[in-house]
């Protein structure tokens, strides 16, 4: 058993970890249940051995927050942030899908309307995003969801640039 299964099976207030689907950099993705809402949810928690860095704990937290600020259909919905034994974490929307990195390890390349409409409705996404000021920064096929019938997901938004006045410039 490895420190991050010690969550499945936990209920965090109405969100029960049900499986582990993935980790990343900073935290480890569950899927989970809402018991008040009967849906499914993702849950992202910081990985035990980035609780010792308070910078990474604020990234991690810094990242839900500004997620939440977003309403659009082409980024992933943040429903809660919160903390179990003290260690963060966040419930988001479940996707239904594959990330665009899975579905072109499959299929090779994606030519014509498809390609083009995933590239609108990323660019839709970042859009969004940009008129809150946050730059993505971290653009790759594995951060881009593709949900059952389509819709790209925008995810994983932890090292985003938050741009909140005009002291933020690019370094060569």
């Amino acid at each position: 058993m490895t420190n991050q299964d010690k969550y499945i099976g936990m209920k965090l207030d109405e969100y029960e970890v049900r499986e582990l689907l993935g980790k990343g950099g900073m935290g480890a993705v569950y899927k989970g249940f809402d018991t008040a809402l009967h849906r499914p949810v993702a849950i992202k928690i910081l990985l035990d051995n980035a609780l010792d860095n308070p910078d990474v704990v604020r990234r991690f937290e810094r990242e839900a927050r500004v997620i939440a600020e977003i309403n659009h259909p082409n980024i992933a919905q943040i429903y809660k942030i919160g903390k179990i034994e003290n260690v963060p974490y966040y419930v988001m929307e479940y996707i239904r899908g594959k990330s665009l990195a899975d579905i072109l390890s499959e299929k090779g390349r994606l030519c014509g309307s498809k390609c083009t409409d995933y590239m609108i409705q990323t660019a839709k996404g970042l859009r969004a995003a940009a008129n809150h000021n946050i730059i993505h920064r971290d653009i790759k096929p594995a951060n881009i969801m593709v949900t059952e019938d389509g819709t790209v997901k925008i995810v994983d938004f932890g090292i985003a640039k938050v741009v909140r006045d005009n002291t933020f410039k690019t370094t060569t």
